[in-house]
């Protein structure tokens, strides 16, 4: 997290605005071409002026920078931008888990300092961890689980599928039904209990004793009993994030259990680049049409019109994922999957460019296949052969199947 404090009032900076602050603090005072800005903050070849002045401008509004002639990040005519402003570095203590802020701002070249920046009054968190810290990924399989009724293999389904989207993150590669020898495992069992179920779990975590973890609930607190346990997952695999936020690994924005078995399934098509999803999008529609319209009923409703052009080249249903794409982005930016939805819809639509943020934030935040294939896919059309060479060797690290057996990635070729 990325976070300005300014008269005690904290506010969240998005990847790119902390990026770039930290770009112009380390040169204040100095005016920053947009080339420069360009290389050194998105690390690449070419982005559009216009996305570059959004960030500006996003930075400008969160610093009440906004009225002309701009006083903090002065736009210098033919030159680029300049931060106009005293700054000082000051240390901090060790950030704590009860800690308002818990980051690590790197100073120099492969020197992790804890610190923060003074702008007049405002203060600036935005601290890379400890290299050590950023390379700690855990890789975890979730297993089918063992069923006493094939009756409950939808539900079995919807736990997967929640337990995969909520503890996919960034120091957490989830895979589903894969054999990796060198990641945590995670097995199950569940079972009925008059009106209710029981839900067995072992994280084999290699060490020679798995942990077991159990849970009893019924539909009606389906969402806070596995809530729970992802939330007890996340902290056996990865114990001591300072960053771990609970919200992170439960899903609140679905309370009806009907809807989540339909948006669970969406979600499992999407991180596979599916194009299975005849069978639910009249669901998600109805779902949309009856008020019970959430995110990620949208950046599904974007990615089945996404396939659905994919598959025939339909015009409208392009102009159909944009527009639900940036209807789910809205409602949460935060999101790996309203990020997904939204780059790849702004790919079918060839804007490039655009995508590129979008896509960068949810595979930093979420890493996954999908995520970087469309990330390979943007740099491959952009001409930018490094970056597209690195995307796609991530894609591979992280696919679960060959190539040909994904519509979505294959209908990209």
């Amino acid at each position: 997290m990325n976070q300005l404090l300014i008269h005690d009032v904290a506010i969240h900076l998005e990847p790119l605005q902390s990026r770039l602050l930290v770009h112009l603090i380390e040169h204040r005072a100095q005016v920053v071409s947009l080339e420069d800005i360009v290389q050194k903050v998105w690390q690449r070849s070419h982005v559009s002026d216009n996305l570059v002045r959004q960030v500006i401008s996003a930075l400008r509004g969160h610093l009440d920078d906004n009225a002309r002639p701009y006083h903090i990040i002065k736009t210098i005519p033919k030159q680029g931008y300049l931060l106009d402003i005293e700054v000082t570095q000051s240390k901090i203590g060790q950030p704590t888990l009860g800690a308002k802020i818990k980051q690590y701002w790197k100073w120099g070249a492969g020197v992790a300092l804890i610190g923060c920046a003074t702008l007049s009054g405002i203060h600036f968190f935005s601290h890379s961890a400890p290299s050590q810290r950023i390379n700690e990924v855990t890789k975890l399989v979730i297993h089918p689980f063992t069923l006493e009724s094939e009756q409950d293999s939808d539900l079995s389904d919807s736990i997967e599928n929640y337990l995969f989207y909520g503890l996919n993150s960034k120091g957490i590669d989830v895979y589903r039904h894969r054999l990796n020898s060198d990641a945590d495992q995670l097995r199950g069992s569940l079972t009925e209990q008059g009106n209710s179920y029981k839900l067995t779990l072992f994280l084999d975590e290699g060490e020679g004793q798995a942990i077991k973890l159990e849970k009893t609930f019924t539909l009606d607190d389906y969402f806070t009993a596995i809530g729970d346990l992802a939330t007890e997952l996340k902290t056996e695999i990865n114990h001591d994030d300072w960053q771990y936020q609970p919200s992170n690994h439960q899903v609140t924005s679905v309370n009806n259990f009907d809807d989540w078995q339909v948006i669970s399934e969406g979600i499992e098509s999407l991180y596979s680049g599916s194009d299975e999803l005849d069978s639910i999008t009249a669901e998600l529609d109805e779902i949309h049409q009856q008020g019970r319209d959430n995110y990620l009923v949208d950046a599904l409703l974007s990615y089945s019109s996404s396939v659905e052009y994919l598959k025939r080249q339909d015009e409208s249903t392009k102009a159909e994922a944009l527009m639900f794409a940036k209807e789910a982005f809205e409602q949460d930016p935060r999101c790996d999957i309203s990020n997904l939805s939204l780059g790849l819809a702004l790919i079918i639509n060839q804007q490039y460019d655009q995508a590129y943020p979008y896509l960068s934030y949810a595979v930093e935040t979420a890493p996954s296949a999908l995520g970087f294939y469309l990330l390979y896919k943007v740099d491959q059309k952009t001409q930018n052969d490094k970056g597209a060479d690195y995307y796609h060797k991530r894609f591979q690290s992280m696919a679960n199947k060959p190539l040909d057996g994904l519509f979505v990635l294959s209908a990209l070729k």
